[in-house]
């Protein structure tokens, strides 16, 4: 029985530590998102967040879902991958994200992709999206969160 309370009792102090540090680290960061224009033809750039919405500057943009909804012509059967080009410390770093096959409908073919990532960015610079193949239409949403200075 004395086993069974301590092992209770550790159980509890774990999640009354979890309860207590969780939220004030996660009080730190500052979750975003930024999207393209409906139907914004590819390539496209996207101007990063540079500050918080308390006005203090952000240290890091940390990119984690990338979501994608592209149309392209009807019988178009690949569009490619999708490139993401981020500076980071001043440096241009790019990344690819893949398409799932298109669905063909009479008018067009519609090709989605969701992500997760892990993308680090400088705030305030330019977020490039485009795709390797073809020029569809896509609607884009990136999300995250900001890492104060």
């Amino acid at each position: 029985m004395r086993s069974a309370s301590k092992l209770l009792l550790s159980g509890f102090s774990i999640a009354l530590l979890t309860a207590v540090v969780t939220p004030a680290a996660l009080a730190a960061d500052q979750p975003f998102t930024v999207t393209s224009a409906l139907n914004s033809t590819t390539p496209f750039n996207i101007t990063l967040p540079s500050t918080l919405s308390n006005g203090k500057p952000v240290k890091t943009v940390v990119i984690e879902f990338v979501t994608a909804d592209c149309d392209a012509g009807a019988g178009t059967t690949y569009i490619g991958s999708a490139f993401i080009k981020v500076f980071l410390g001043g440096n241009l770093v790019s990344y690819t994200l893949p398409f799932a096959p298109g669905m063909s409908f009479v008018n067009q073919v519609e090709f989605s992709s969701a992500q997760q990532t892990e993308m680090f960015a400088d705030p305030g610079t330019t977020l490039s999206y485009g795709l390797s193949a073809g020029s569809p239409t896509c609607t884009v949403a990136f999300s995250g969160h900001l890492i104060p200075q």
